[in-house]
C-alpha cells in the first residue's frame, strides 16, 4: 500500500523542490566555470566590445555576449561613450569573486596602448622593434620610447607607417589623444632631446637624475606639445 496522506506530499514536494535547486546550483557552477575557462587565457588581450547603456559614471559592455562594467578609473577621461558604439577593451584581469565571475577591463592604461599597438604593427611581434617605456596621461597624451633590433630599420617609421597610416589607426581608436613615438637612445642627453622633438633643444645638463633643458622661447610650445 503506498502512502498518499497531505504529509507524505508535502514531503514529496520539498525534496523535488531541494532537488530542483541543487542541480539549478550545479548547472550555475558549470556556467560560472565555463566562463572562467573562456576568459582566462585573454588576460593582456584586447578584447571587441560593443556599449550597451552608460549607467551614472560606468559603462555598460557587451563582450562577446556578456554584460561587464567598465569603471570610471578604466575610461579614457572626457571621452563621450555612445549606446551601439563598438570598442576595444584590455582585459586586465579575470579573478573569481564571491558574486561570481570578475572581469576586470581598461581603457586608460599603458598596457591598452601597447596592446593595441601590437595588433597593428606585426613587427613589434616579431622583434625588429621594441617598446622601452610608454608614459600616458590618458585622454591628453602618451609618449612611447621605441628602439630596433636591426641596423637598419628606423623604429619610429615603423610604428608611424606607411603614409602615417599605422599611426591614425591608433588615433582613431583613441578619440583625440595625441600620440608622439620617440627614438631610444643610450645617450640620456640625446633621449631627451628625442622626448622634446620637433622644438629646437640649445641644451641639456643632468645634474642629480635631473635634467635642465635650455631652449628658446618660441620652442617651448614645441617641447611640451602644445
Amino acid at each position: 500500500m503506498i502512502d498518499i496522506t497531505p504529509k507524505t506530499l508535502e514531503l514529496s514536494r520539498i525534496a523535488a523542490q531541494s532537488a530542483a535547486q541543487t542541480i539549478k546550483q550545479s548547472l550555475k557552477a558549470i556556467e560560472r566555470e565555463r566562463f572562467y575557462e573562456k576568459f582566462q587565457n585573454k588576460q593582456g588581450e584586447l578584447l571587441k566590445a560593443r556599449v550597451i547603456r552608460v549607467h551614472a559614471d560606468s559603462i555598460i559592455l557587451d563582450v562577446e555576449g556578456t554584460a561587464v562594467v567598465l569603471q570610471p578609473d578604466g575610461q579614457i577621461p572626457n571621452r563621450m561613450y555612445e549606446p551601439g558604439e563598438e570598442i576595444f577593451v584590455l582585459l586586465k584581469q579575470i579573478s573569481k569573486g564571491q558574486g561570481g565571475i570578475i572581469l576586470e577591463i581598461t581603457q586608460s592604461t599603458t598596457e591598452y596602448i601597447e596592446a593595441i599597438l601590437r595588433k597593428i604593427v606585426p613587427e613589434l611581434e616579431e622583434g625588429i622593434v621594441a617598446i622601452e617605456k610608454i608614459v600616458r596621461i590618458p585622454g591628453k597624451r602618451t609618449k612611447i620610447i621605441v628602439y630596433s633590433n636591426e641596423e637598419k630599420v628606423d623604429p619610429v617609421g615603423v610604428m608611424v607607417g606607411s603614409k602615417g597610416d599605422r599611426i591614425n589607426t591608433v588615433l582613431s581608436l583613441l578619440d583625440g589623444e595625441k600620440i608622439d613615438f620617440v627614438e631610444d637612445s643610450e645617450d640620456p642627453v640625446q633621449l631627451i632631446k628625442n622626448c622634446l622633438k620637433p622644438a629646437q633643444i640649445n641644451n641639456v645638463e643632468i645634474i642629480d637624475n635631473k635634467a635642465i633643458v635650455t631652449m628658446d622661447e618660441n620652442q617651448k610650445a614645441l617641447a611640451i606639445g602644445k
